[in-house]
């Protein structure tokens, strides 16, 4: 992390925003944090978590609104390549992801 110029933290409750920030504590004080809705999320203005998305980033310089494109246009269903199964967070090492 102490290396890295952009962090992205997937939100899929508004605590995610502050637990992505105590994880990454040890980023560099210039990079970049990119907080984009998990995609069940991303239109459901009931969740909270575009709103507190809005919020976060009006208060800290640091922090930008993302928005993951390639679900939008469904890139990971239409490249044959792409891995379809439901990856846990933190993947799986000895699976390779």
């Amino acid at each position: 992390m102490r290396r890295a110029d952009e962090i992205n933290i997937v939100v899929h409750d508004p605590e995610d925003i502050t637990a992505g920030l105590d994880a990454g504590r040890d980023r560099r004080s210039n990079a970049t944090v990119w907080l984009h809705p998990e995609w069940s999320k991303a239109r459901d203005r009931d969740s909270g978590v575009l709103n507190a998305i809005t919020h976060a980033v009006k208060t800290d310089p640091h922090l930008r609104a993302g928005y993951k494109m390639h679900k939008l246009y469904r890139a990971d269903d239409l490249d044959a390549r792409s891995d379809k199964r439901l990856v846990p967070l933190g993947g799986n090492p000895a699976l390779g992801y």
